[in-house]
């Protein structure tokens, strides 16, 4: 997808053709825990994409504020986003009674002022440990089951302008800056999550967006 589109597209890996065109779909896209159905971020709000009908399936489920990052676990079903209104939000995907799929939301905090965008999620551990990273560089821990906070990790950059997980791997990828208005010397930030120590690199560039 594209924020300079009103649609997210679905390209053939394999040849290049395009094979579905999504309107409305402008935010992020992540695999779900069940195979073939994928989440999608809407104007409507969080909704399944079936891969293989090639359609968006069941209601969505209103989301208060844009989703900025989406991630999930397929070994505990669970669900995590983050939007620019700096909330944070924990989601199931079940199956009702008639074997449809639906979104149903467990918790929801905003632990951030508006416009601190949540960057980045990731549900570690199968699901057990939720990681979140906001524009003004605040690492954090939380319970998924209550969306409390655990502890915040170590780090030198004060802006983040993207972050990255490795996967397989307990590390956090940061690029940004050291001051907090994003406009000094870039650098790239690894943070071990699970020693919790930060190890800082100098960018090739005065601002890197992307890592």
């Amino acid at each position: 997808g594209s924020g300079l589109e009103s649609a997210t597209k679905v390209w053939d890996a394999r040849t290049g053709a395009l094979k579905h065109q999504l309107p409305g779909v402008r935010g992020p896209v992540a695999r779900s825990p069940l195979p073939n159905l994928y989440l999608v971020a809407t104007n409507a709000g969080l909704m399944l994409f079936d891969a293989a009908a090639g359609a968006l399936v069941g209601p969505p489920l209103a989301i208060e504020g844009e989703v900025t990052s989406l991630t999930a676990d397929a070994a505990s079903s669970r669900i995590a986003l983050g939007t620019a209104s700096g909330t944070l939000e924990l989601i199931e995907l079940r199956r009702g009674t008639d074997g449809a799929p639906r979104l149903v939301r467990i918790a929801r905090v905003q632990p951030y002022q508006p416009r601190n965008w949540v960057q980045a999620v990731s549900l570690l551990d199968d699901g057990r440990r939720l990681i979140s990273v906001v524009r003004e560089g605040e690492i954090a821990e939380w319970d998924p089951a209550s969306l409390t906070r655990r502890r915040v990790f170590p780090r030198t950059l004060q802006h983040v302008h993207q972050a990255a997980f490795v996967p397989g791997r307990p590390w956090l990828a940061i690029s940004g800056t050291p001051d907090p208005q994003g406009m000094r010397s870039g650098k790239v930030e690894v943070v071990d999550l699970m020693a919790g120590v930060a190890t800082r690199y100098k960018a090739n560039t005065n601002l890197p967006v992307s890592v």
